[in-house]
């Protein structure tokens, strides 16, 4: 197959076998996470228990996201991530076994969803960390669009609508498939060539808090770092709030069934297709910064809509939206990450910037269930897009193109430094 693309146009072969092993992972991840709420709305029809089930897979990143970006920077990152995976694809065949033996309940699937969520803090940083290792610098834009693509596609428009599809024949069947998808992607993980071992500089810290204060020094130091990280945080937010209550939403507000809503995740990630694919050449063409800027208030007119409409066909195009800009702005954030991070530091002050990004997402989860609860579906949505268009106004200046210019200029070795 034209030597697979010229290895993704010409990312390297390192490369290839990085994205084989992610498009594996994240197929798991999709066909399971349709899977998944569709178990719990078999279970229970409250929205608060249900949303609680997001809470219970993010909280893991405000305990653990630290402690693991410490690991990242002294372990070698390949180790990490094939070893997560391969303890992601247990934990799901277990949680398969259970539901084929009718010995889960919706407190039973809190637990699987907190131990798969204490996994994920490890295995995305480690994921993060990797990348600069495996491609040049003026290649990480692009790299990181050919990973969100695949992300989208295995993630996004290939897992949910297999996972519900599956679900309706044989729930147990879903989780099985996509425990083998983890364990292949562990496979792959493993047999990508060479060592990933941090660049450590001389000096450095080796204790575990002295260490994660590194981190925390360098990440508080960083101005655009911070201002992305508040208008991120509040982003993903009302993205955990609305999304931890979709499968109500597509059910009670749009009338659609267990299928329907598997189309309905692929086909608002068909956007986010679009922004994966395109992200560094509207960069190029705009700014980074103006497309984050961009990115992020098209998320929140999006949200406003969802909040009001009854329609299926306008709902599924919201989501596209979403999705599309959701991955163009996040594709440019990882780049401009991982350039103004210095490898040595890089799982550390990841660890920092998702410690505060996800880490507080349970909070968007729980605040969407009581919303829910207290008035109805549509409440998180649209109170989630007034926050997200006033912080975007609030913090534009210091994320525009030319603060982020004089952030690359300020790097040790810039020319202009």
């Amino acid at each position: 197959m034209e030597e697979k693309k010229t290895a993704i146009q010409g990312l390297g072969a390192k490369f290839m076998r990085l994205w084989q092993a992610s498009f594996a992972s994240n197929l798991a991840d999709g066909v399971w996470l349709a899977a998944g709420p569709l178990l719990a709305a078999s279970l229970t029809r409250d929205p608060l228990l249900i949303a609680g089930l997001a809470t219970a897979q993010r909280l893991p990143w405000l305990l653990f996201s630290l402690p693991s970006g410490v690991i990242v920077d002294r372990m070698d990152r390949k180790r990490i991530i094939w070893i997560g995976n391969a303890i992601r694809g247990t934990l799901i065949l277990a949680l398969g076994l259970s539901t084929y033996y009718g010995l889960l309940n919706i407190y039973g699937m809190y637990v699987f969803f907190f131990l798969l969520g204490t996994v994920e803090p490890f295995v995305d940083n480690a994921s993060f960390a990797i990348l600069p290792r495996v491609v040049t610098q003026p290649q990480l834009e692009k790299a990181n669009g050919r990973l969100f693509a695949t992300t989208t596609v295995a993630n996004d428009l290939v897992g949910p609508p297999a996972g519900s599809f599956i679900f309706t024949l044989f729930p147990p069947l879903a989780f099985l498939i996509s425990s083998l998808a983890y364990g292949g992607s562990a496979v792959l993980m493993g047999s990508l060539p060479g060592e990933y071992y941090a660049r450590r500089q001389p000096g450095a810290a080796s204790r575990l808090l002295s260490e994660i204060w590194e981190g925390f020094r360098w990440f508080l130091n960083n101005r655009v770092l911070r201002a992305l990280a508040l208008l991120v945080t509040l982003q993903n937010l009302v993205f955990t709030a609305g999304y931890s209550l979709l499968v109500l939403y597509a059910q009670d507000r749009l009338g659609l069934g267990a299928t329907g809503y598997g189309l309905l995740l692929s086909v608002g990630a068909v956007g986010g297709l679009v922004g994966a694919v395109t992200a560094d050449r509207i960069g190029t063409r705009l700014g980074t910064g103006s497309v984050i800027v961009l990115g992020i208030t098209l998320t929140g007119l999006a949200f406003l809509v969802l909040g009001f409409t009854h329609d299926t066909p306008v709902a599924a195009a919201m989501l596209a939206v979403n999705s599309f800009s959701v991955t163009m702005s996040v594709t440019l954030i990882l780049a401009l990450r991982q350039t103004l991070i210095p490898d040595d530091l890089l799982g550390r002050v990841t660890s920092v910037y998702r410690f505060i990004v996800i880490g507080t997402a349970p909070l968007g989860s729980l605040a969407g269930g009581l919303l829910a609860r207290r008035y109805e579906l549509g409440t998180p949505y649209w109170v989630g897009g007034v926050v997200i268009l006033v912080s975007t106004l609030l913090t534009y200046r210091f994320i525009s193109n030319k603060a982020v210019e004089r952030a690359k200029a300020d790097l040790p070795g810039s020319s202009a430094s």
